[in-house]
């Protein structure tokens, strides 16, 4: 358990302990989502480690609300990360707290960190040159899986969330087949705006028959789709990352030099 205080600056106050109610729930397919909620004077935080279908890494999402209005959110790679970045916004709010209740304190609207600098997984030498697009689909997924799993009275702030990673998604400009393929995904998803088309195009369920039916009779849809699938089929990737592995020459090494 984390603590923080709830004096100001400079106090000499005991630490007030943070109590974390947890709660799990079953997600779509094989996903799954962990909510720990805790509340600081004024503050409602709250953590979402949630586990997406397709078998990426986990994504932490936490954010922290006063009367329904979110002051900070991020993305981080643990629940005790984003246990501690929760309260840490918590106590520069006590202490400082933000002259409009719409921004985090910094002037602008708050933007989920995961879409803007990639925490923990940012750009690094050798990393895929489409990372960042990379990393916020796998943050959309896992905000959609959190969605379509939260309870009533509570999917409101994660349909924020995925729209705010769709806008970003938006902005990238894709410098592989496999960002493309993401945008391609994204875009069809949101022209198609059906759950089949969540269920295929985000989770990677087979397409159902109102998927087909769509994909078939709208040319627009059946383009997209065709243009996925000619770049994002399984054989595809598979074949891609054949041609993208460096070619060895011969090893060297054990030559004795004349």
């Amino acid at each position: 358990m984390t603590t923080v205080t709830n004096a100001p600056k400079g106090a000499n106050a005991q630490a007030t302990p943070i109590v974390w109610a947890t709660r799990q729930l079953p997600g779509p397919g094989d996903g799954s989502v962990t909510i720990s909620t805790a509340q600081v004077g004024p503050y409602a935080l709250e953590v979402h480690d949630s586990l997406s279908r397709t078998g990426h890494p986990r994504i932490v999402l936490w954010t922290i609300e006063r009367d329904g209005e979110r002051l900070g959110e991020g993305v981080l790679d643990s629940t005790d990360d984003g246990k501690a970045a929760a309260e840490s916004k918590a106590r520069r709010l006590l202490t400082d707290p933000p002259s409009d209740p719409n921004t985090n304190g910094a002037g602008s609207r708050v933007i989920p960190a995961c879409v803007n600098g990639m925490p923990k997984r940012g750009v690094r030498p050798g990393a895929h040159p489409d990372i960042e697009l990379l990393f916020a689909w796998d943050a959309f997924q896992a905000a959609a899986t959190a969605y379509q799993c939260a309870p009533d009275g509570e999917s409101g702030r994660y349909c924020e969330m995925v729209d705010a990673i769709g806008e970003r998604i938006e902005a990238f400009t894709p410098k592989t087949l496999d960002g493309t393929a993401i945008q391609l995904r994204y875009l069809l998803t949101k022209y198609i705006d059906a759950d089949c088309a969540w269920s295929t195009l985000v989770f990677g369920d087979d397409p159902d028959r109102d998927c087909r039916d769509i994909v078939s009779n709208d040319p627009h849809a059946g383009m997209l789709w065709r243009l996925i699938q000619a770049i994002d089929s399984p054989a595809e990737r598979i074949a891609r990352r054949g041609r993208e592995q460096p070619v060895k020459g011969p090893d060297h090494s054990s030559a004795m030099p004349t």
